[in-house]
């Protein structure tokens, strides 16, 4: 094999680091494991990497790309690619050749609680007690099954936040979902393929906002975890608790707002679990207002707190908040 300069070099391994549509990967760290220590290159603007010295003849060595062995599906150096490792085998020159293909991170959208007014009756408020910040931890888990969950890295949601009547938005945040590809089979790595994968660092264009999502609950199909207030004419009420416990927000169970992303052609699903920490106190409120409204009728309406039961009484209950009227008049 040629060199990069037109001519073979000798003792030197070099490469092209590209993505999956072989377009360059520039700036990323590439490892060359010839001892104890690594070598380290970074790739140009094509793409390119070259390790000289310390190289032999007929040899094995073994490559890391955007992190060091210890790193690989614990912590990406450049969270917007997907890292990955394999071997290289010299020729009686000690050249080797290789093209190494990484996956660009995923932009996915976290989500760290879920508010949903199905009535032109209630509108719903998230934030906290104290200041207008709020905490949570996240992790995750991968649905696929021979796949492990990396990285898991999330940044604290801060401001709050509230929802008009008729209203369906959760709180979320751009983050990059990488991907470790092992390149070889071996007793120590396991099987060649995805190794792991999961949310490798956040995306700083924007904070934690709100998007728009649609309703997946049938009220009907509920039979436990909910609570039905009768609500007459004219009147009015208030609902307000601290956020409990943790809710794991899965793809597999129909959630829209569920992370999804594609890894090396593989559909990959994270399941996120959202808990509430910190020394600051997280709230849902809500109120469904009839002052006002001309229908004489009591109405009917169910207030429910997925993953966790909601109790009016103690002033508990979870970070995604469903409520319907379910006398159906809007």
């Amino acid at each position: 094999m040629a060199g990069e300069g037109g001519g073979k070099s000798y003792c030197t391994i070099e490469g092209f680091v590209k993505d999956m549509n072989w377009e360059a990967v520039p700036g990323i760290r590439v490892y060359l494991y010839t001892g104890m220590w690594p070598i380290e290159a970074v790739t140009d603007s094509r793409g390119y990497f070259k390790f000289e010295g310390g190289i032999y003849p007929d040899s094995t060595y073994y490559i890391a790309v955007n992190g060091r062995e210890c790193d690989l599906g614990q912590y990406c150096l450049d969270p917007r690619y997907g890292q990955w490792y394999g071997i290289v085998r010299t020729d009686n020159d000690g050249y080797a050749f290789k093209y190494i293909h990484i996956e660009r991170s995923a932009i996915v959208n976290v989500p760290a609680a879920a508010l949903f007014s199905n009535t032109k009756y209630a509108t719903i408020y998230y934030g906290t007690t104290q200041t207008s910040s709020f905490s949570h931890t996240m992790s995750f888990t991968v649905a696929n099954q021979g796949i492990s969950t990396g990285y898991e890295t999330t940044k604290t949601a801060e401001y709050a936040f509230g929802g008009q009547p008729l209203t369906k938005w959760y709180v979320a945040k751009w983050h990059y979902a990488a991907t470790f590809w092992n390149d070889f089979t071996s007793s120590w790595m396991g099987e060649r393929g995805i190794r792991s994968t999961g949310i490798a660092g956040s995306e700083e264009t924007w904070d934690w906002g709100t998007l728009p999502t649609e309703e997946y609950i049938d009220p009907n199909s509920l039979t436990s975890g909910y609570v039905d207030f009768p609500i007459a004419s004219g009147t009015f009420k208030e609902g307000k608790y601290i956020e409990t416990g943790s809710y794991t927000w899965s793809a597999s169970i129909g959630v829209p707002f569920a992370i999804s992303y594609s890894a090396f052609g593989v559909t990959i699903s994270l399941d996120t679990t959202v808990t509430s920490t910190g020394t600051t106190t997280n709230w849902v409120s809500y109120i469904i207002d009839r002052r006002g409204d001309p229908d004489p009728n009591t109405l009917i309406f169910r207030v429910y707190t997925a993953g966790t039961f909601y109790d009016p009484d103690n002033k508990k209950g979870g970070m995604e908040i469903h409520i319907w009227d379910t006398s159906g008049a809007g």
